[in-house]
């Protein structure tokens, strides 16, 4: 995994007016990770996954829950 992260502090990811903590890194295969605050208690509530780098996400993960939502629609 890279250690280099981008942290995004001024995205309203969730649309609910409100400012969300995020940070984006890569993993060694290539695929970008953004993990994501949107509720702002501190604990990651969001996962999006861009398997393929090309910075389009095709699947977010509920981390509370382990499941995920294909964003595709294939």
């Amino acid at each position: 995994m890279s250690e280099e992260y981008v942290t995004l502090d001024d995205k309203d990811l969730d649309g609910d007016g409100v400012v969300d903590q995020a940070k984006i890194y890569t993993l060694d295969d290539g695929a970008n990770v953004l993990e994501a605050d949107t509720d702002g208690d501190g604990e990651v509530d969001l996962i999006a996954i861009d398997a393929d780098g090309d910075g389009v996400y095709e699947e977010t993960v509920d981390p509370a829950t382990g499941e995920s939502t294909d964003l595709t629609n294939s």
